[in-house]
Order: structure tokens, then sequence, then C-alpha cells
């Protein structure tokens, strides 16, 4: 409770109180894989709001999947769904394409999409994008968003960030003030296994490894402001 408390008073303390709380996710599941425990945790006091950016895409891991643009862009927008029930989000599906061939690597054309469904008084989270080309594209248009004055703090790519080195972390602490916030892990497991057209098992067992190994003692998701 006195951790839920100090993060919360901290977001108001440095952005104000909002009643938004925007999470920006590269892909379906993304959100959700990297700070489910934080949407699980403050659903209640925000409006939590999850833009899923690249929705449109006809991968699976599991080829009794492979049916189709139309057939597997279904069941993940199914699984979203069902998965925003049980952790009480709202999303929105910007329909970009996994596999569009962008010419301009900022992200200029994800950022003036956001712009629709934003306004400067949310609390947006963003990824730091790590490894995924995707993941770039979008944090490079929340870098524009932060640039032109929207509250932006920044979260874990998970489970990318569970398979680079330490020094990354070093140089982020160097960048940016960090905080980490206690989770419920067994119940963030248990809604990632509900993404079964994308989850494979090792993920599960690497954001469990990794979120208890910040903090000795707890699970926590750690961000950056």
């Amino acid at each position: 409770m006195k951790r839920f408390l100090i993060f919360f008073l901290l977001l108001v303390s440095i952005f104000g109180y909002s009643k938004n709380l925007i999470i920006v996710s590269p892909h379906i599941d993304d959100s959700v894989l990297s700070i489910g425990g934080i949407i699980d945790k403050y659903n209640t006091e925000y409006n939590i709001i999850v833009i899923d950016v690249f929705s449109i895409s006809a991968w699976s891991k599991n080829p009794k999947y492979f049916y189709g643009i139309s057939g597997i862009l279904q069941l993940r927008k199914n699984e979203e769904n069902a998965i925003s029930k049980i952790l009480n989000y709202k999303y929105i599906f910007l329909d970009h394409s996994s596999y569009y061939p962008f010419k301009n690597k900022k992200g200029e054309d994800v950022y003036s999409n956001l712009l629709h469904y934003i306004n400067k008084d949310d609390i947006i989270f963003c990824p730091l994008g790590l490894i995924h080309p995707n993941h770039v594209f979008v944090h490079n248009a929340c870098e524009k968003l932060k640039l032109n004055g929207y509250k932006i703090i920044w979260y874990e790519d998970l489970p990318y960030m569970t398979w680079k080195n330490k020094s990354i972390i070093t140089n982020l602490n160097k960048k940016y003030n960090f905080e980490t916030i206690d989770i419920n892990i067994d119940k963030k497991l248990s809604v990632i296994k509900l993404y079964t057209s994308q989850i494979f098992d090792i993920w599960m067992s690497e954001i469990k490894k990794y979120s208890g190994s910040i903090v000795k003692g707890k699970y926590v998701e750690r961000v950056w402001y």
C-alpha cells in the first residue's frame, strides 16, 4: 500500500492530477507484457486507455493459427478484448501494419495518429524502444510528444529488456529518474497466458525472473521519467 501511494503521489507531484493514464503499446500484448502489473494496480485510480499502434499483423507462434491476416487479426483483437475486461482498461487499435515499409524512421506517421487520441493533461506511458523496429518507431513518436510538452513516462519493453546487458540500465539511470512499483506477478502472468496466439512460455519465466531481480524479495515493474 505504501509503494502504491508513493507512485501515485509521484505522478501527481510531477505531472499534476490526470484522470487518464494512456499506455502506448507497439503491438497487441506489449502493454500487458511490460506493465500489466501497473495496469492492474491503478485501474481504479485512473481511466486507463491502451493504444495498440501496430495492431495489424498476421503473425502467430502457433501454425494452427496461420489462416490469413483477417483470421489472425480477429483472433488477436479478441484476445485484447477479453484481457481488457479482466484488467479494466479501454483500448484503441490504430491499425498500423507491422509490415508497412516505413520510409521515415522517426515515427512521424505514428506521432500524427497518436495526436487524435491524447491530450496534454494525460499521463502517457511509452516504451523505451528496445530491439524490435516497431518499438523503435513508437519510442521515436513518443520522444516527439515529449518535446512538444506531453507528459511521458518510459516503461521497459518486456521480454526484450530481459535480453539486454546491465549497461543499458546504467545509461538509463544517468539520463532519467526511475521508480519501481510492486506488482502481483501471479496475476500478471495468468493474464499474459491469455494471449494464446502470441506468448511463448519462456517469455513468462523470463519476465518473472527479471521482475524479481530488481528489488530483493519483491516483484516489481520499473519506469523512468
